[in-house]
C-alpha cells in the first residue's frame, strides 16, 4: 500500500503485518503475499518480474477506493510540471529538471498548487510542508528526498517518493511509464 495517510491507516487494521519499503522490483517468492498487497497504480514505474495470480489480481477490484480517486478521473488534463528547490541547487540537477520541462516556483506558490505536478527537492531540513497536504485531486507532488534519506512523517503528503542523488532520480521521469503521470 502507498505510504500515505490512507495507506498507513489501512495498515493499522492488518494486525502484525510487516511494513516494507519497496524500491527495487525484486520478488522474494516466500513473501509474494506481501507483494500482492501493492495498490495498483501507486508506482507507475514499478514492474514486477513476475505474473501475479489472477485470484490475487481480481481481489484488487474489491477494494473501496478513496473518494478523491473518482474526482481525479473526472479532472481533465495533467497540468504543468513545476519544481521547488533551494537556490543553491547544483548544475546537474538543474539540467535534469530542464530536460523534463519543469519550471521553478518559489514558496509563494505552495498554497496555490491546485493542478499539475510539483517536484519537491527537499532533504532532512526541508520536509514536505503542510500547505501541500490539502491540495485538490488534480495536483500531485513527487518528493525527491536526496541520498541517504530516512522516512519522514511529511512523506505522506507526497504522491511518490524517488530517493537517490537528485540528477539521477529526476532522470527517471524520462521513462515511458512516468509520462502518463506527469505529461
Amino acid at each position: 500500500m502507498p505510504h500515505t495517510e490512507e495507506g498507513l491507516a489501512a495498515a493499522e487494521t492488518l494486525g502484525g503485518a510487516e511494513a516494507l519499503w519497496l524500491q527495487e522490483p525484486e520478488v522474494e517468492w516466500e513473501r509474494l503475499a506481501s507483494i500482492t498487497a501493492i495498490v495498483a497504480g501507486t508506482l507507475p514505474w514499478y514492474e514486477l518480474p513476475a505474473i501475479i495470480d489472477a485470484e490475487y489480481d481480481n481481489e484488487a477490484s474489491l477494494v473501496d477506493l478513496p473518494e478523491w480517486v473518482a474526482r481525479l478521473e473526472q479532472h481533465g488534463g495533467r497540468g504543468p510540471l513545476r519544481h521547488f528547490a533551494r537556490e543553491d541547487l547544483d548544475q546537474a540537477t538543474r539540467a535534469a529538471l530542464a530536460s523534463i520541462g519543469a519550471k521553478p516556483v518559489g514558496p509563494e506558490y505552495l498554497d496555490q498548487h491546485t493542478g499539475g505536478t510539483l517536484l519537491w527537492l527537499g532533504g532532512p531540513d526541508q520536509p514536505v510542508p503542510d500547505a501541500l497536504a490539502a491540495r485538490g485531486p488534480g495536483a500531485r507532488v513527487i518528493l525527491f528526498p536526496g541520498e541517504g534519506a530516512e522516512i519522514d512523517a511529511s512523506w505522506t503528503r507526497a504522491d511518490w517518493v524517488l530517493p537517490g542523488a537528485w540528477p539521477e532520480a529526476v532522470k527517471q521521469l524520462h521513462s515511458e511509464l512516468w509520462k502518463p503521470v506527469i505529461v
